[in-house]
């Protein structure tokens, strides 16, 4: 018996920890009337979280009443914070946070290609994002990083990221020793993926394909909020399909990634005529100025891709993501859908992500991922 009240407790103080970050702060009446509780159970409640730090006297309520106005109740944040972390070609990128919900100013610092050791410039990342919050340097609950290439899942480090020449295996635990937390590594195409699933807004499908189309290509399915990381950590990396040759040229089975990485794209749009420097460029020109046979070809080159994958895995609706994605927009994602409608049975819903297209996503994703760990590891200390 005091096994299962402890255990009623514990979920008890979980949903009110939960509703309150969702809402902001809440009155110990609001959590009566979204938990069910009698009064004096809730009232146990709100001492147990107060004693325990976990969350803090948040002002009155706002409403007007007879007597006096309820206290209102919020997450103590500062008792754990977080950080999201992107590693590009480019950049380090980082914004820390708490489990309340708070968000730091996003902030950036050059190529991690330039260091043998890519911890001190993860500290320094992370490091930058307190101080652009005004904050002095805090103690990590839990770190999440973003990372190109693949995860493998049975160590939890890099298992190729041809990219980022320094971030490969045995990139996890300098990282972690040097942070003093634990660190959670997620490839940006599944952190993308979540991004447009809690963010994307109503009209996010509960299952679908996220085809990031950029730089390089990936796919990340979603089931009802649970990305699929598959076996060793390395699903959806696309890029590497073999694929039949397009057009008239017999030449040997090509990648997805030659035929529709932005490598690809840009010598596609110089064939037809368009000088833009960039992939994401020319696809905006292009559908600008309405330049069809080049949107069409793209379409079609997409679509070769897509019809071996939802061969596989019957995505049903497939999103699709990335600068050059977000370059082609609607028009694009309506192509492709119906290029692939040509090519088999299956019905397949292309759209253009609502969110998810940049490195702000990836880098929400993150910390998101990172909050929820750090409210795992901290809202245990009640009951």
């Amino acid at each position: 018996m005091a096994a299962d009240s402890r255990l009623a407790r514990r979920i008890n103080d979980r949903m009110a920890l939960d509703l309150i970050a969702a809402a902001g702060r809440l009155s110990r009446t609001q959590l009566r009337e979204q938990i069910g509780l009698a009064q004096p159970s809730v009232i146990d409640l709100v001492n147990r979280l107060l004693d325990a730090e976990l969350i803090r006297v948040a002002g009155e309520s706002d409403e007007r009443t007879r007597g006096p106005r309820p206290q209102m109740y919020a997450i103590a944040g500062e008792r754990a914070y977080v950080a999201g972390v992107h590693g590009s070609t480019g950049a380090i990128h980082a914004v820390v946070g708490d489990v309340s919900g708070w968000t730091s100013p996003t902030v950036s610092i050059p190529d991690p290609r330039l260091q043998d050791d890519p911890a001190p410039q993860v500290e320094a990342a992370i490091d930058a994002a307190f101080a652009a919050a005004g904050l002095a340097k805090h103690p990590l609950t839990a770190v999440v990083i973003g990372t190109g290439g693949a995860i493998d899942l049975s160590t939890g480090d890099i298992g190729h990221a041809p990219g980022l020449r320094h971030w490969q295996a045995h990139f996890i635990a300098p990282v972690r020793e040097r942070l003093g937390c634990p660190v959670h590594l997620e490839r940006e195409i599944t952190l993308a993926a979540v991004a447009e699933d809690r963010f994307g807004g109503e009209e996010s499908p509960e299952r679908f394909a996220l085809l990031w189309v950029g730089d390089g290509l990936g796919i990340s399915c979603i089931d009802q909020g649970v990305p699929f990381r598959g076996f060793w950590g390395a699903a959806g990396e696309i890029g590497y399909l073999p694929l039949p040759s397009v057009g008239p040229d017999p030449a040997p089975p090509h990648t997805f990634q030659d035929l529709a990485g932005s490598s690809a794209v840009l010598a596609l749009a110089h064939a037809h005529g368009l000088s833009d420097p960039t992939a994401e460029g020319a696809v905006r020109t292009a559908v600008e100025q309405g330049c069809q046979p080049f949107l069409e070809e793209l379409a079609d080159r997409l679509a070769l891709g897509l019809h071996a994958i939802a061969t596989v895995i019957d995505p049903g609706n497939v999103v699709l993501s990335g600068s050059t994605a977000a370059a082609g927009g609607a028009d694009l994602a309506e192509r492709v859908e119906a290029a692939l409608a040509s090519r088999t049975w299956q019905q397949v819903q292309v759209l253009h992500a609502k969110y998810a297209h940049g490195e702000e996503a990836i880098l929400r994703a993150a910390l998101l991922l990172a909050t929820e760990h750090g409210r795992d590891a901290v809202w245990g200390r009640a009951a």
